[in-house]
This record gives structure tokens, C-alpha cells and sequence, in this order.
């Protein structure tokens, strides 16, 4: 469906004797791009422009699945999609679709990720159905990245742009059982210095912000947020307890990250470069913040049992709307259409309804 700010209406019938099985929508140019199931069962590409629904891709894959991780840069869309026998990558360029992975000829690539850093599109996949390496593509070729473990997996994760044609990850070393971080500048691979000299970082969550990398690190048997200025590492979270932070997120100009705080409580906080502020207290769960107009929308369980959406206006935190029993949803729930913010919710009959927040 669309909404006009007035009036919704309905815009897809991939599948009419049944579910459209909508997933993977997301902005495209001037309309949406989406996947959906067809009369056959298969799962295809469809993009709505200008009142026009046209179908991108003719993939006879039967169920939701067929098509995943939709990521739109620029005109450029890249996804993963099961044409017949197992994924691969497809990228389409908004005239045709073109398949830019065949790792694992006549089998599945299983493809992990895709992140687009500057001219390179960035992905795990594998050429043996086992064994996961890091590779790019450069819009004409598909090339694998330095190995970081001759004798097995790589298992490339956490793996973010470095804001030019490279970007840094997680992978696994030779003989290691635990991951350390790297850079690839697009040329060569660095593997950077560990918290202690010693140990691995084994980091879950990575960010760069202002020029610096920001990370989930264990350090001995602690777990908590590092600031790393590419030389030395700075601990700035002070309440982790030990316990893995969830999420780390920046508005341009703060970071803000979940961590545990009592061993039962887990809140969100921001840090401006200098110092960390308590953003939530007592919150049994609260999800990183989707930022638009200057604030930063999330969703937080003030018990155990409920949740409800909050915005931080960048002084203090408002529970919105009290009515709206509020679902435990990720910020990707969340969507900004001018000054006003869409999300999802469950109403108190438990139906999965929209709401509009005009602050």
C-alpha cells in the first residue's frame, strides 16, 4: 500500500489468489523497490514508480526467501536471489539485472552481507559451500580479498565502509579460534593492533566515526565500547558489566550504544567524544535510535514484559504516545517522510497497525 498523507492505497497484486509476501521494501529513486511472490510462487523484484508496478527479475524460486538483502546505493540496486539451483549476488543498475557472484559454480555462494564502500560493492561468500572468504566487486570484476586464514575460514563479519573504496571487518586468523580486525584500503590488507597486544579484539559491532573506529572489544574477559584513533584504544563505556553491548550507532555527531548496566537493565547511552551520558534508566532492553530531524527515535521495554517507543530530542528522552503498546521492533521500523515518523506498532488488540508522530 501508499499512504498520500490522506488516504492509503493499495499497489501491489503480485500473487492474486493469495499473500504478496512483501519483504525487502525500500526507497529507489523517486518510488519503492520490493520483493514478492507471484502466482507462480516464486519470489521476483518489483519496483512502483510513478503509479507503474514493473517486475524486475524472473527468478523461479519458490517461497519469501528467494530474494534477500536488498541494498540500494545510488541507481545501483544489489541483492541476493535464488534463480535456480542455490544464491547468488545480482545487481541491477535500474535498466537490467546482471549476476555479478559464481563462487560455487552449479551451487550456492551463500552469500552473508553486502556493503558498498565508494566503488566497490563488499560480500562474503563461498566457492566450496564451506569455507567463507571476503570478496568485491569493482562493477566490471569479481575479485577475492587477501586471505587472512590460509588453513580454513576467514568468516568475514562486522564489516563496514571505511568511507573511500575499502573497508574494515572481523576475520579469523591462521590457527586461531578467535577473529581480529582488519583494514582493506582497496589494496592490500592490515590487520590491526589488538587491545592488549596480545589478545584478539573480537569484535561484534564496528563504526567509524569522525576518523575514528569505534567497536565492541573484549579486553581479558570484559566486553565494552573502544574508541580507536589508529594508534591507540580508548575505553569510553563505563557501565558494560562485562556484558556484550548491542548496538553502536552515530547521528554525525555523538555515537550512541546499549549495554548492560546491573545485570539485569540494559540501556542506551550517548557519547559526545569526551564523556558518556545515561540516555535510559531501569529499561529491561533499549534498541540503537533511528535519527531524522535532529532526534533520535527508538524503541526500549520500561519492564520486562512491554515496550514502548521514546524519542531523544538531544536534552531529554519522552515515552511516546501512551496508548500504543508498543512492539520490541528494530530502529528499521521506523521511517521519515518530511517532518513526520512512521512506525509500526501493535495496537492494545494486538493489531499490527502504522502511527504517524509529527513532533
Amino acid at each position: 500500500f501508499s499512504f498520500d498523507g490522506s488516504t492509503a492505497q493499495q499497489i501491489s497484486n503480485t500473487n492474486p489468489s493469495g499473500n504478496d509476501g512483501i519483504n525487502n521494501l525500500i526507497r529507489y529513486q523517486q518510488g519503492m523497490i520490493f520483493s514478492a511472490i507471484d502466482a507462480d510462487q516464486h519470489t521476483n523484484l518489483y519496483q512502483y514508480l510513478d503509479g507503474t508496478l514493473t517486475q524486475i527479475t524472473s527468478f523461479a524460486h519458490d517461497g519469501i526467501s528467494g530474494i534477500s538483502n536488498v541494498t540500494v546505493s545510488g541507481s545501483d540496486v544489489y541483492f541476493i536471489g535464488g534463480p535456480n539451483v542455490g544464491y547468488k549476488l545480482f545487481w541491477y543498475d535500474g535498466t537490467a539485472v546482471a549476476q555479478i557472484s559464481d563462487l560455487n559454480m552449479g551451487g550456492d555462494d551463500n552469500i552473508q552481507f553486502i556493503v558498498v564502500s565508494g566503488t566497490n560493492v563488499f560480500f562474503s561468500g563461498t566457492a566450496d559451500g564451506s569455507t567463507y572468504k571476503l570478496y568485491y566487486f569493482n562493477g566490471t570484476t569479481t575479485t577475492q580479498v587477501t586471505e587472512t586464514n590460509t588453513h580454513g575460514n576467514d568468516s568475514p563479519q562486522s564489516l563496514i565502509s571505511d568511507g573511500a573504496n575499502g573497508a574494515y571487518y572481523t576475520s579469523y586468523v591462521d590457527h586461531a579460534v578467535d577473529a581480529r580486525i582488519y583494514h582493506f584500503d582497496g589494496t592490500s590488507v592490515t590487520q590491526l593492533p589488538s587491545l592488549n597486544g596480545t589478545d584478539p579484539n573480537s569484535a561484534n559491532f564496528l563504526l567509524l566515526h569522525n576518523g575514528s573506529l569505534y567497536l565492541e572489544g573484549l579486553l581479558g574477559s570484559q566486553s565494552d565500547i573502544f574508541k580507536f584513533d589508529g594508534t591507540n584504544y580508548q575505553k569510553i563505556s563505563s557501565t558494560s558489566n562485562g556484558q556484550t553491548p548491542q548496538c553502536i550507532v552515530s547521528d554525525g555527531s555523538n555515537i550512541y550504544y546499549e549495554t548492560i548496566v546491573d545485570g539485569t537493565h540494559w540501556d542506551l547511552f550517548k557519547f559526545d567524544g569526551t564523556s558518556e551520558t545515561h540516555l535510559t534508566t531501569g529499561m529491561f532492553g533499549a534498541n540503537c535510535p533511528y535519527f531524522a530531524g535532529g532526534r533520535g527515535y527508538f524503541t526500549a521495554s520500561p519492564t520486562d514484559s512491554s515496550s514502548a517507543y521514546f524519542v531523544y530530542d538531544g536534552t531529554s528522552t519522552i515515552q511516546l504516545s501512551p496508548h500504543i503498546n508498543g512492539q520490541s521492533v528494530g530502529a528499521d521500523q521506523f521511517t521519515a517522510v518530511g517532518s513526520d515518523i512512521y512506525f509500526l506498532s501493535n495496537d492494545t488488540a494486538t493489531r499490527k497497525l502504522v502511527y504517524r508522530y509529527s513532533p
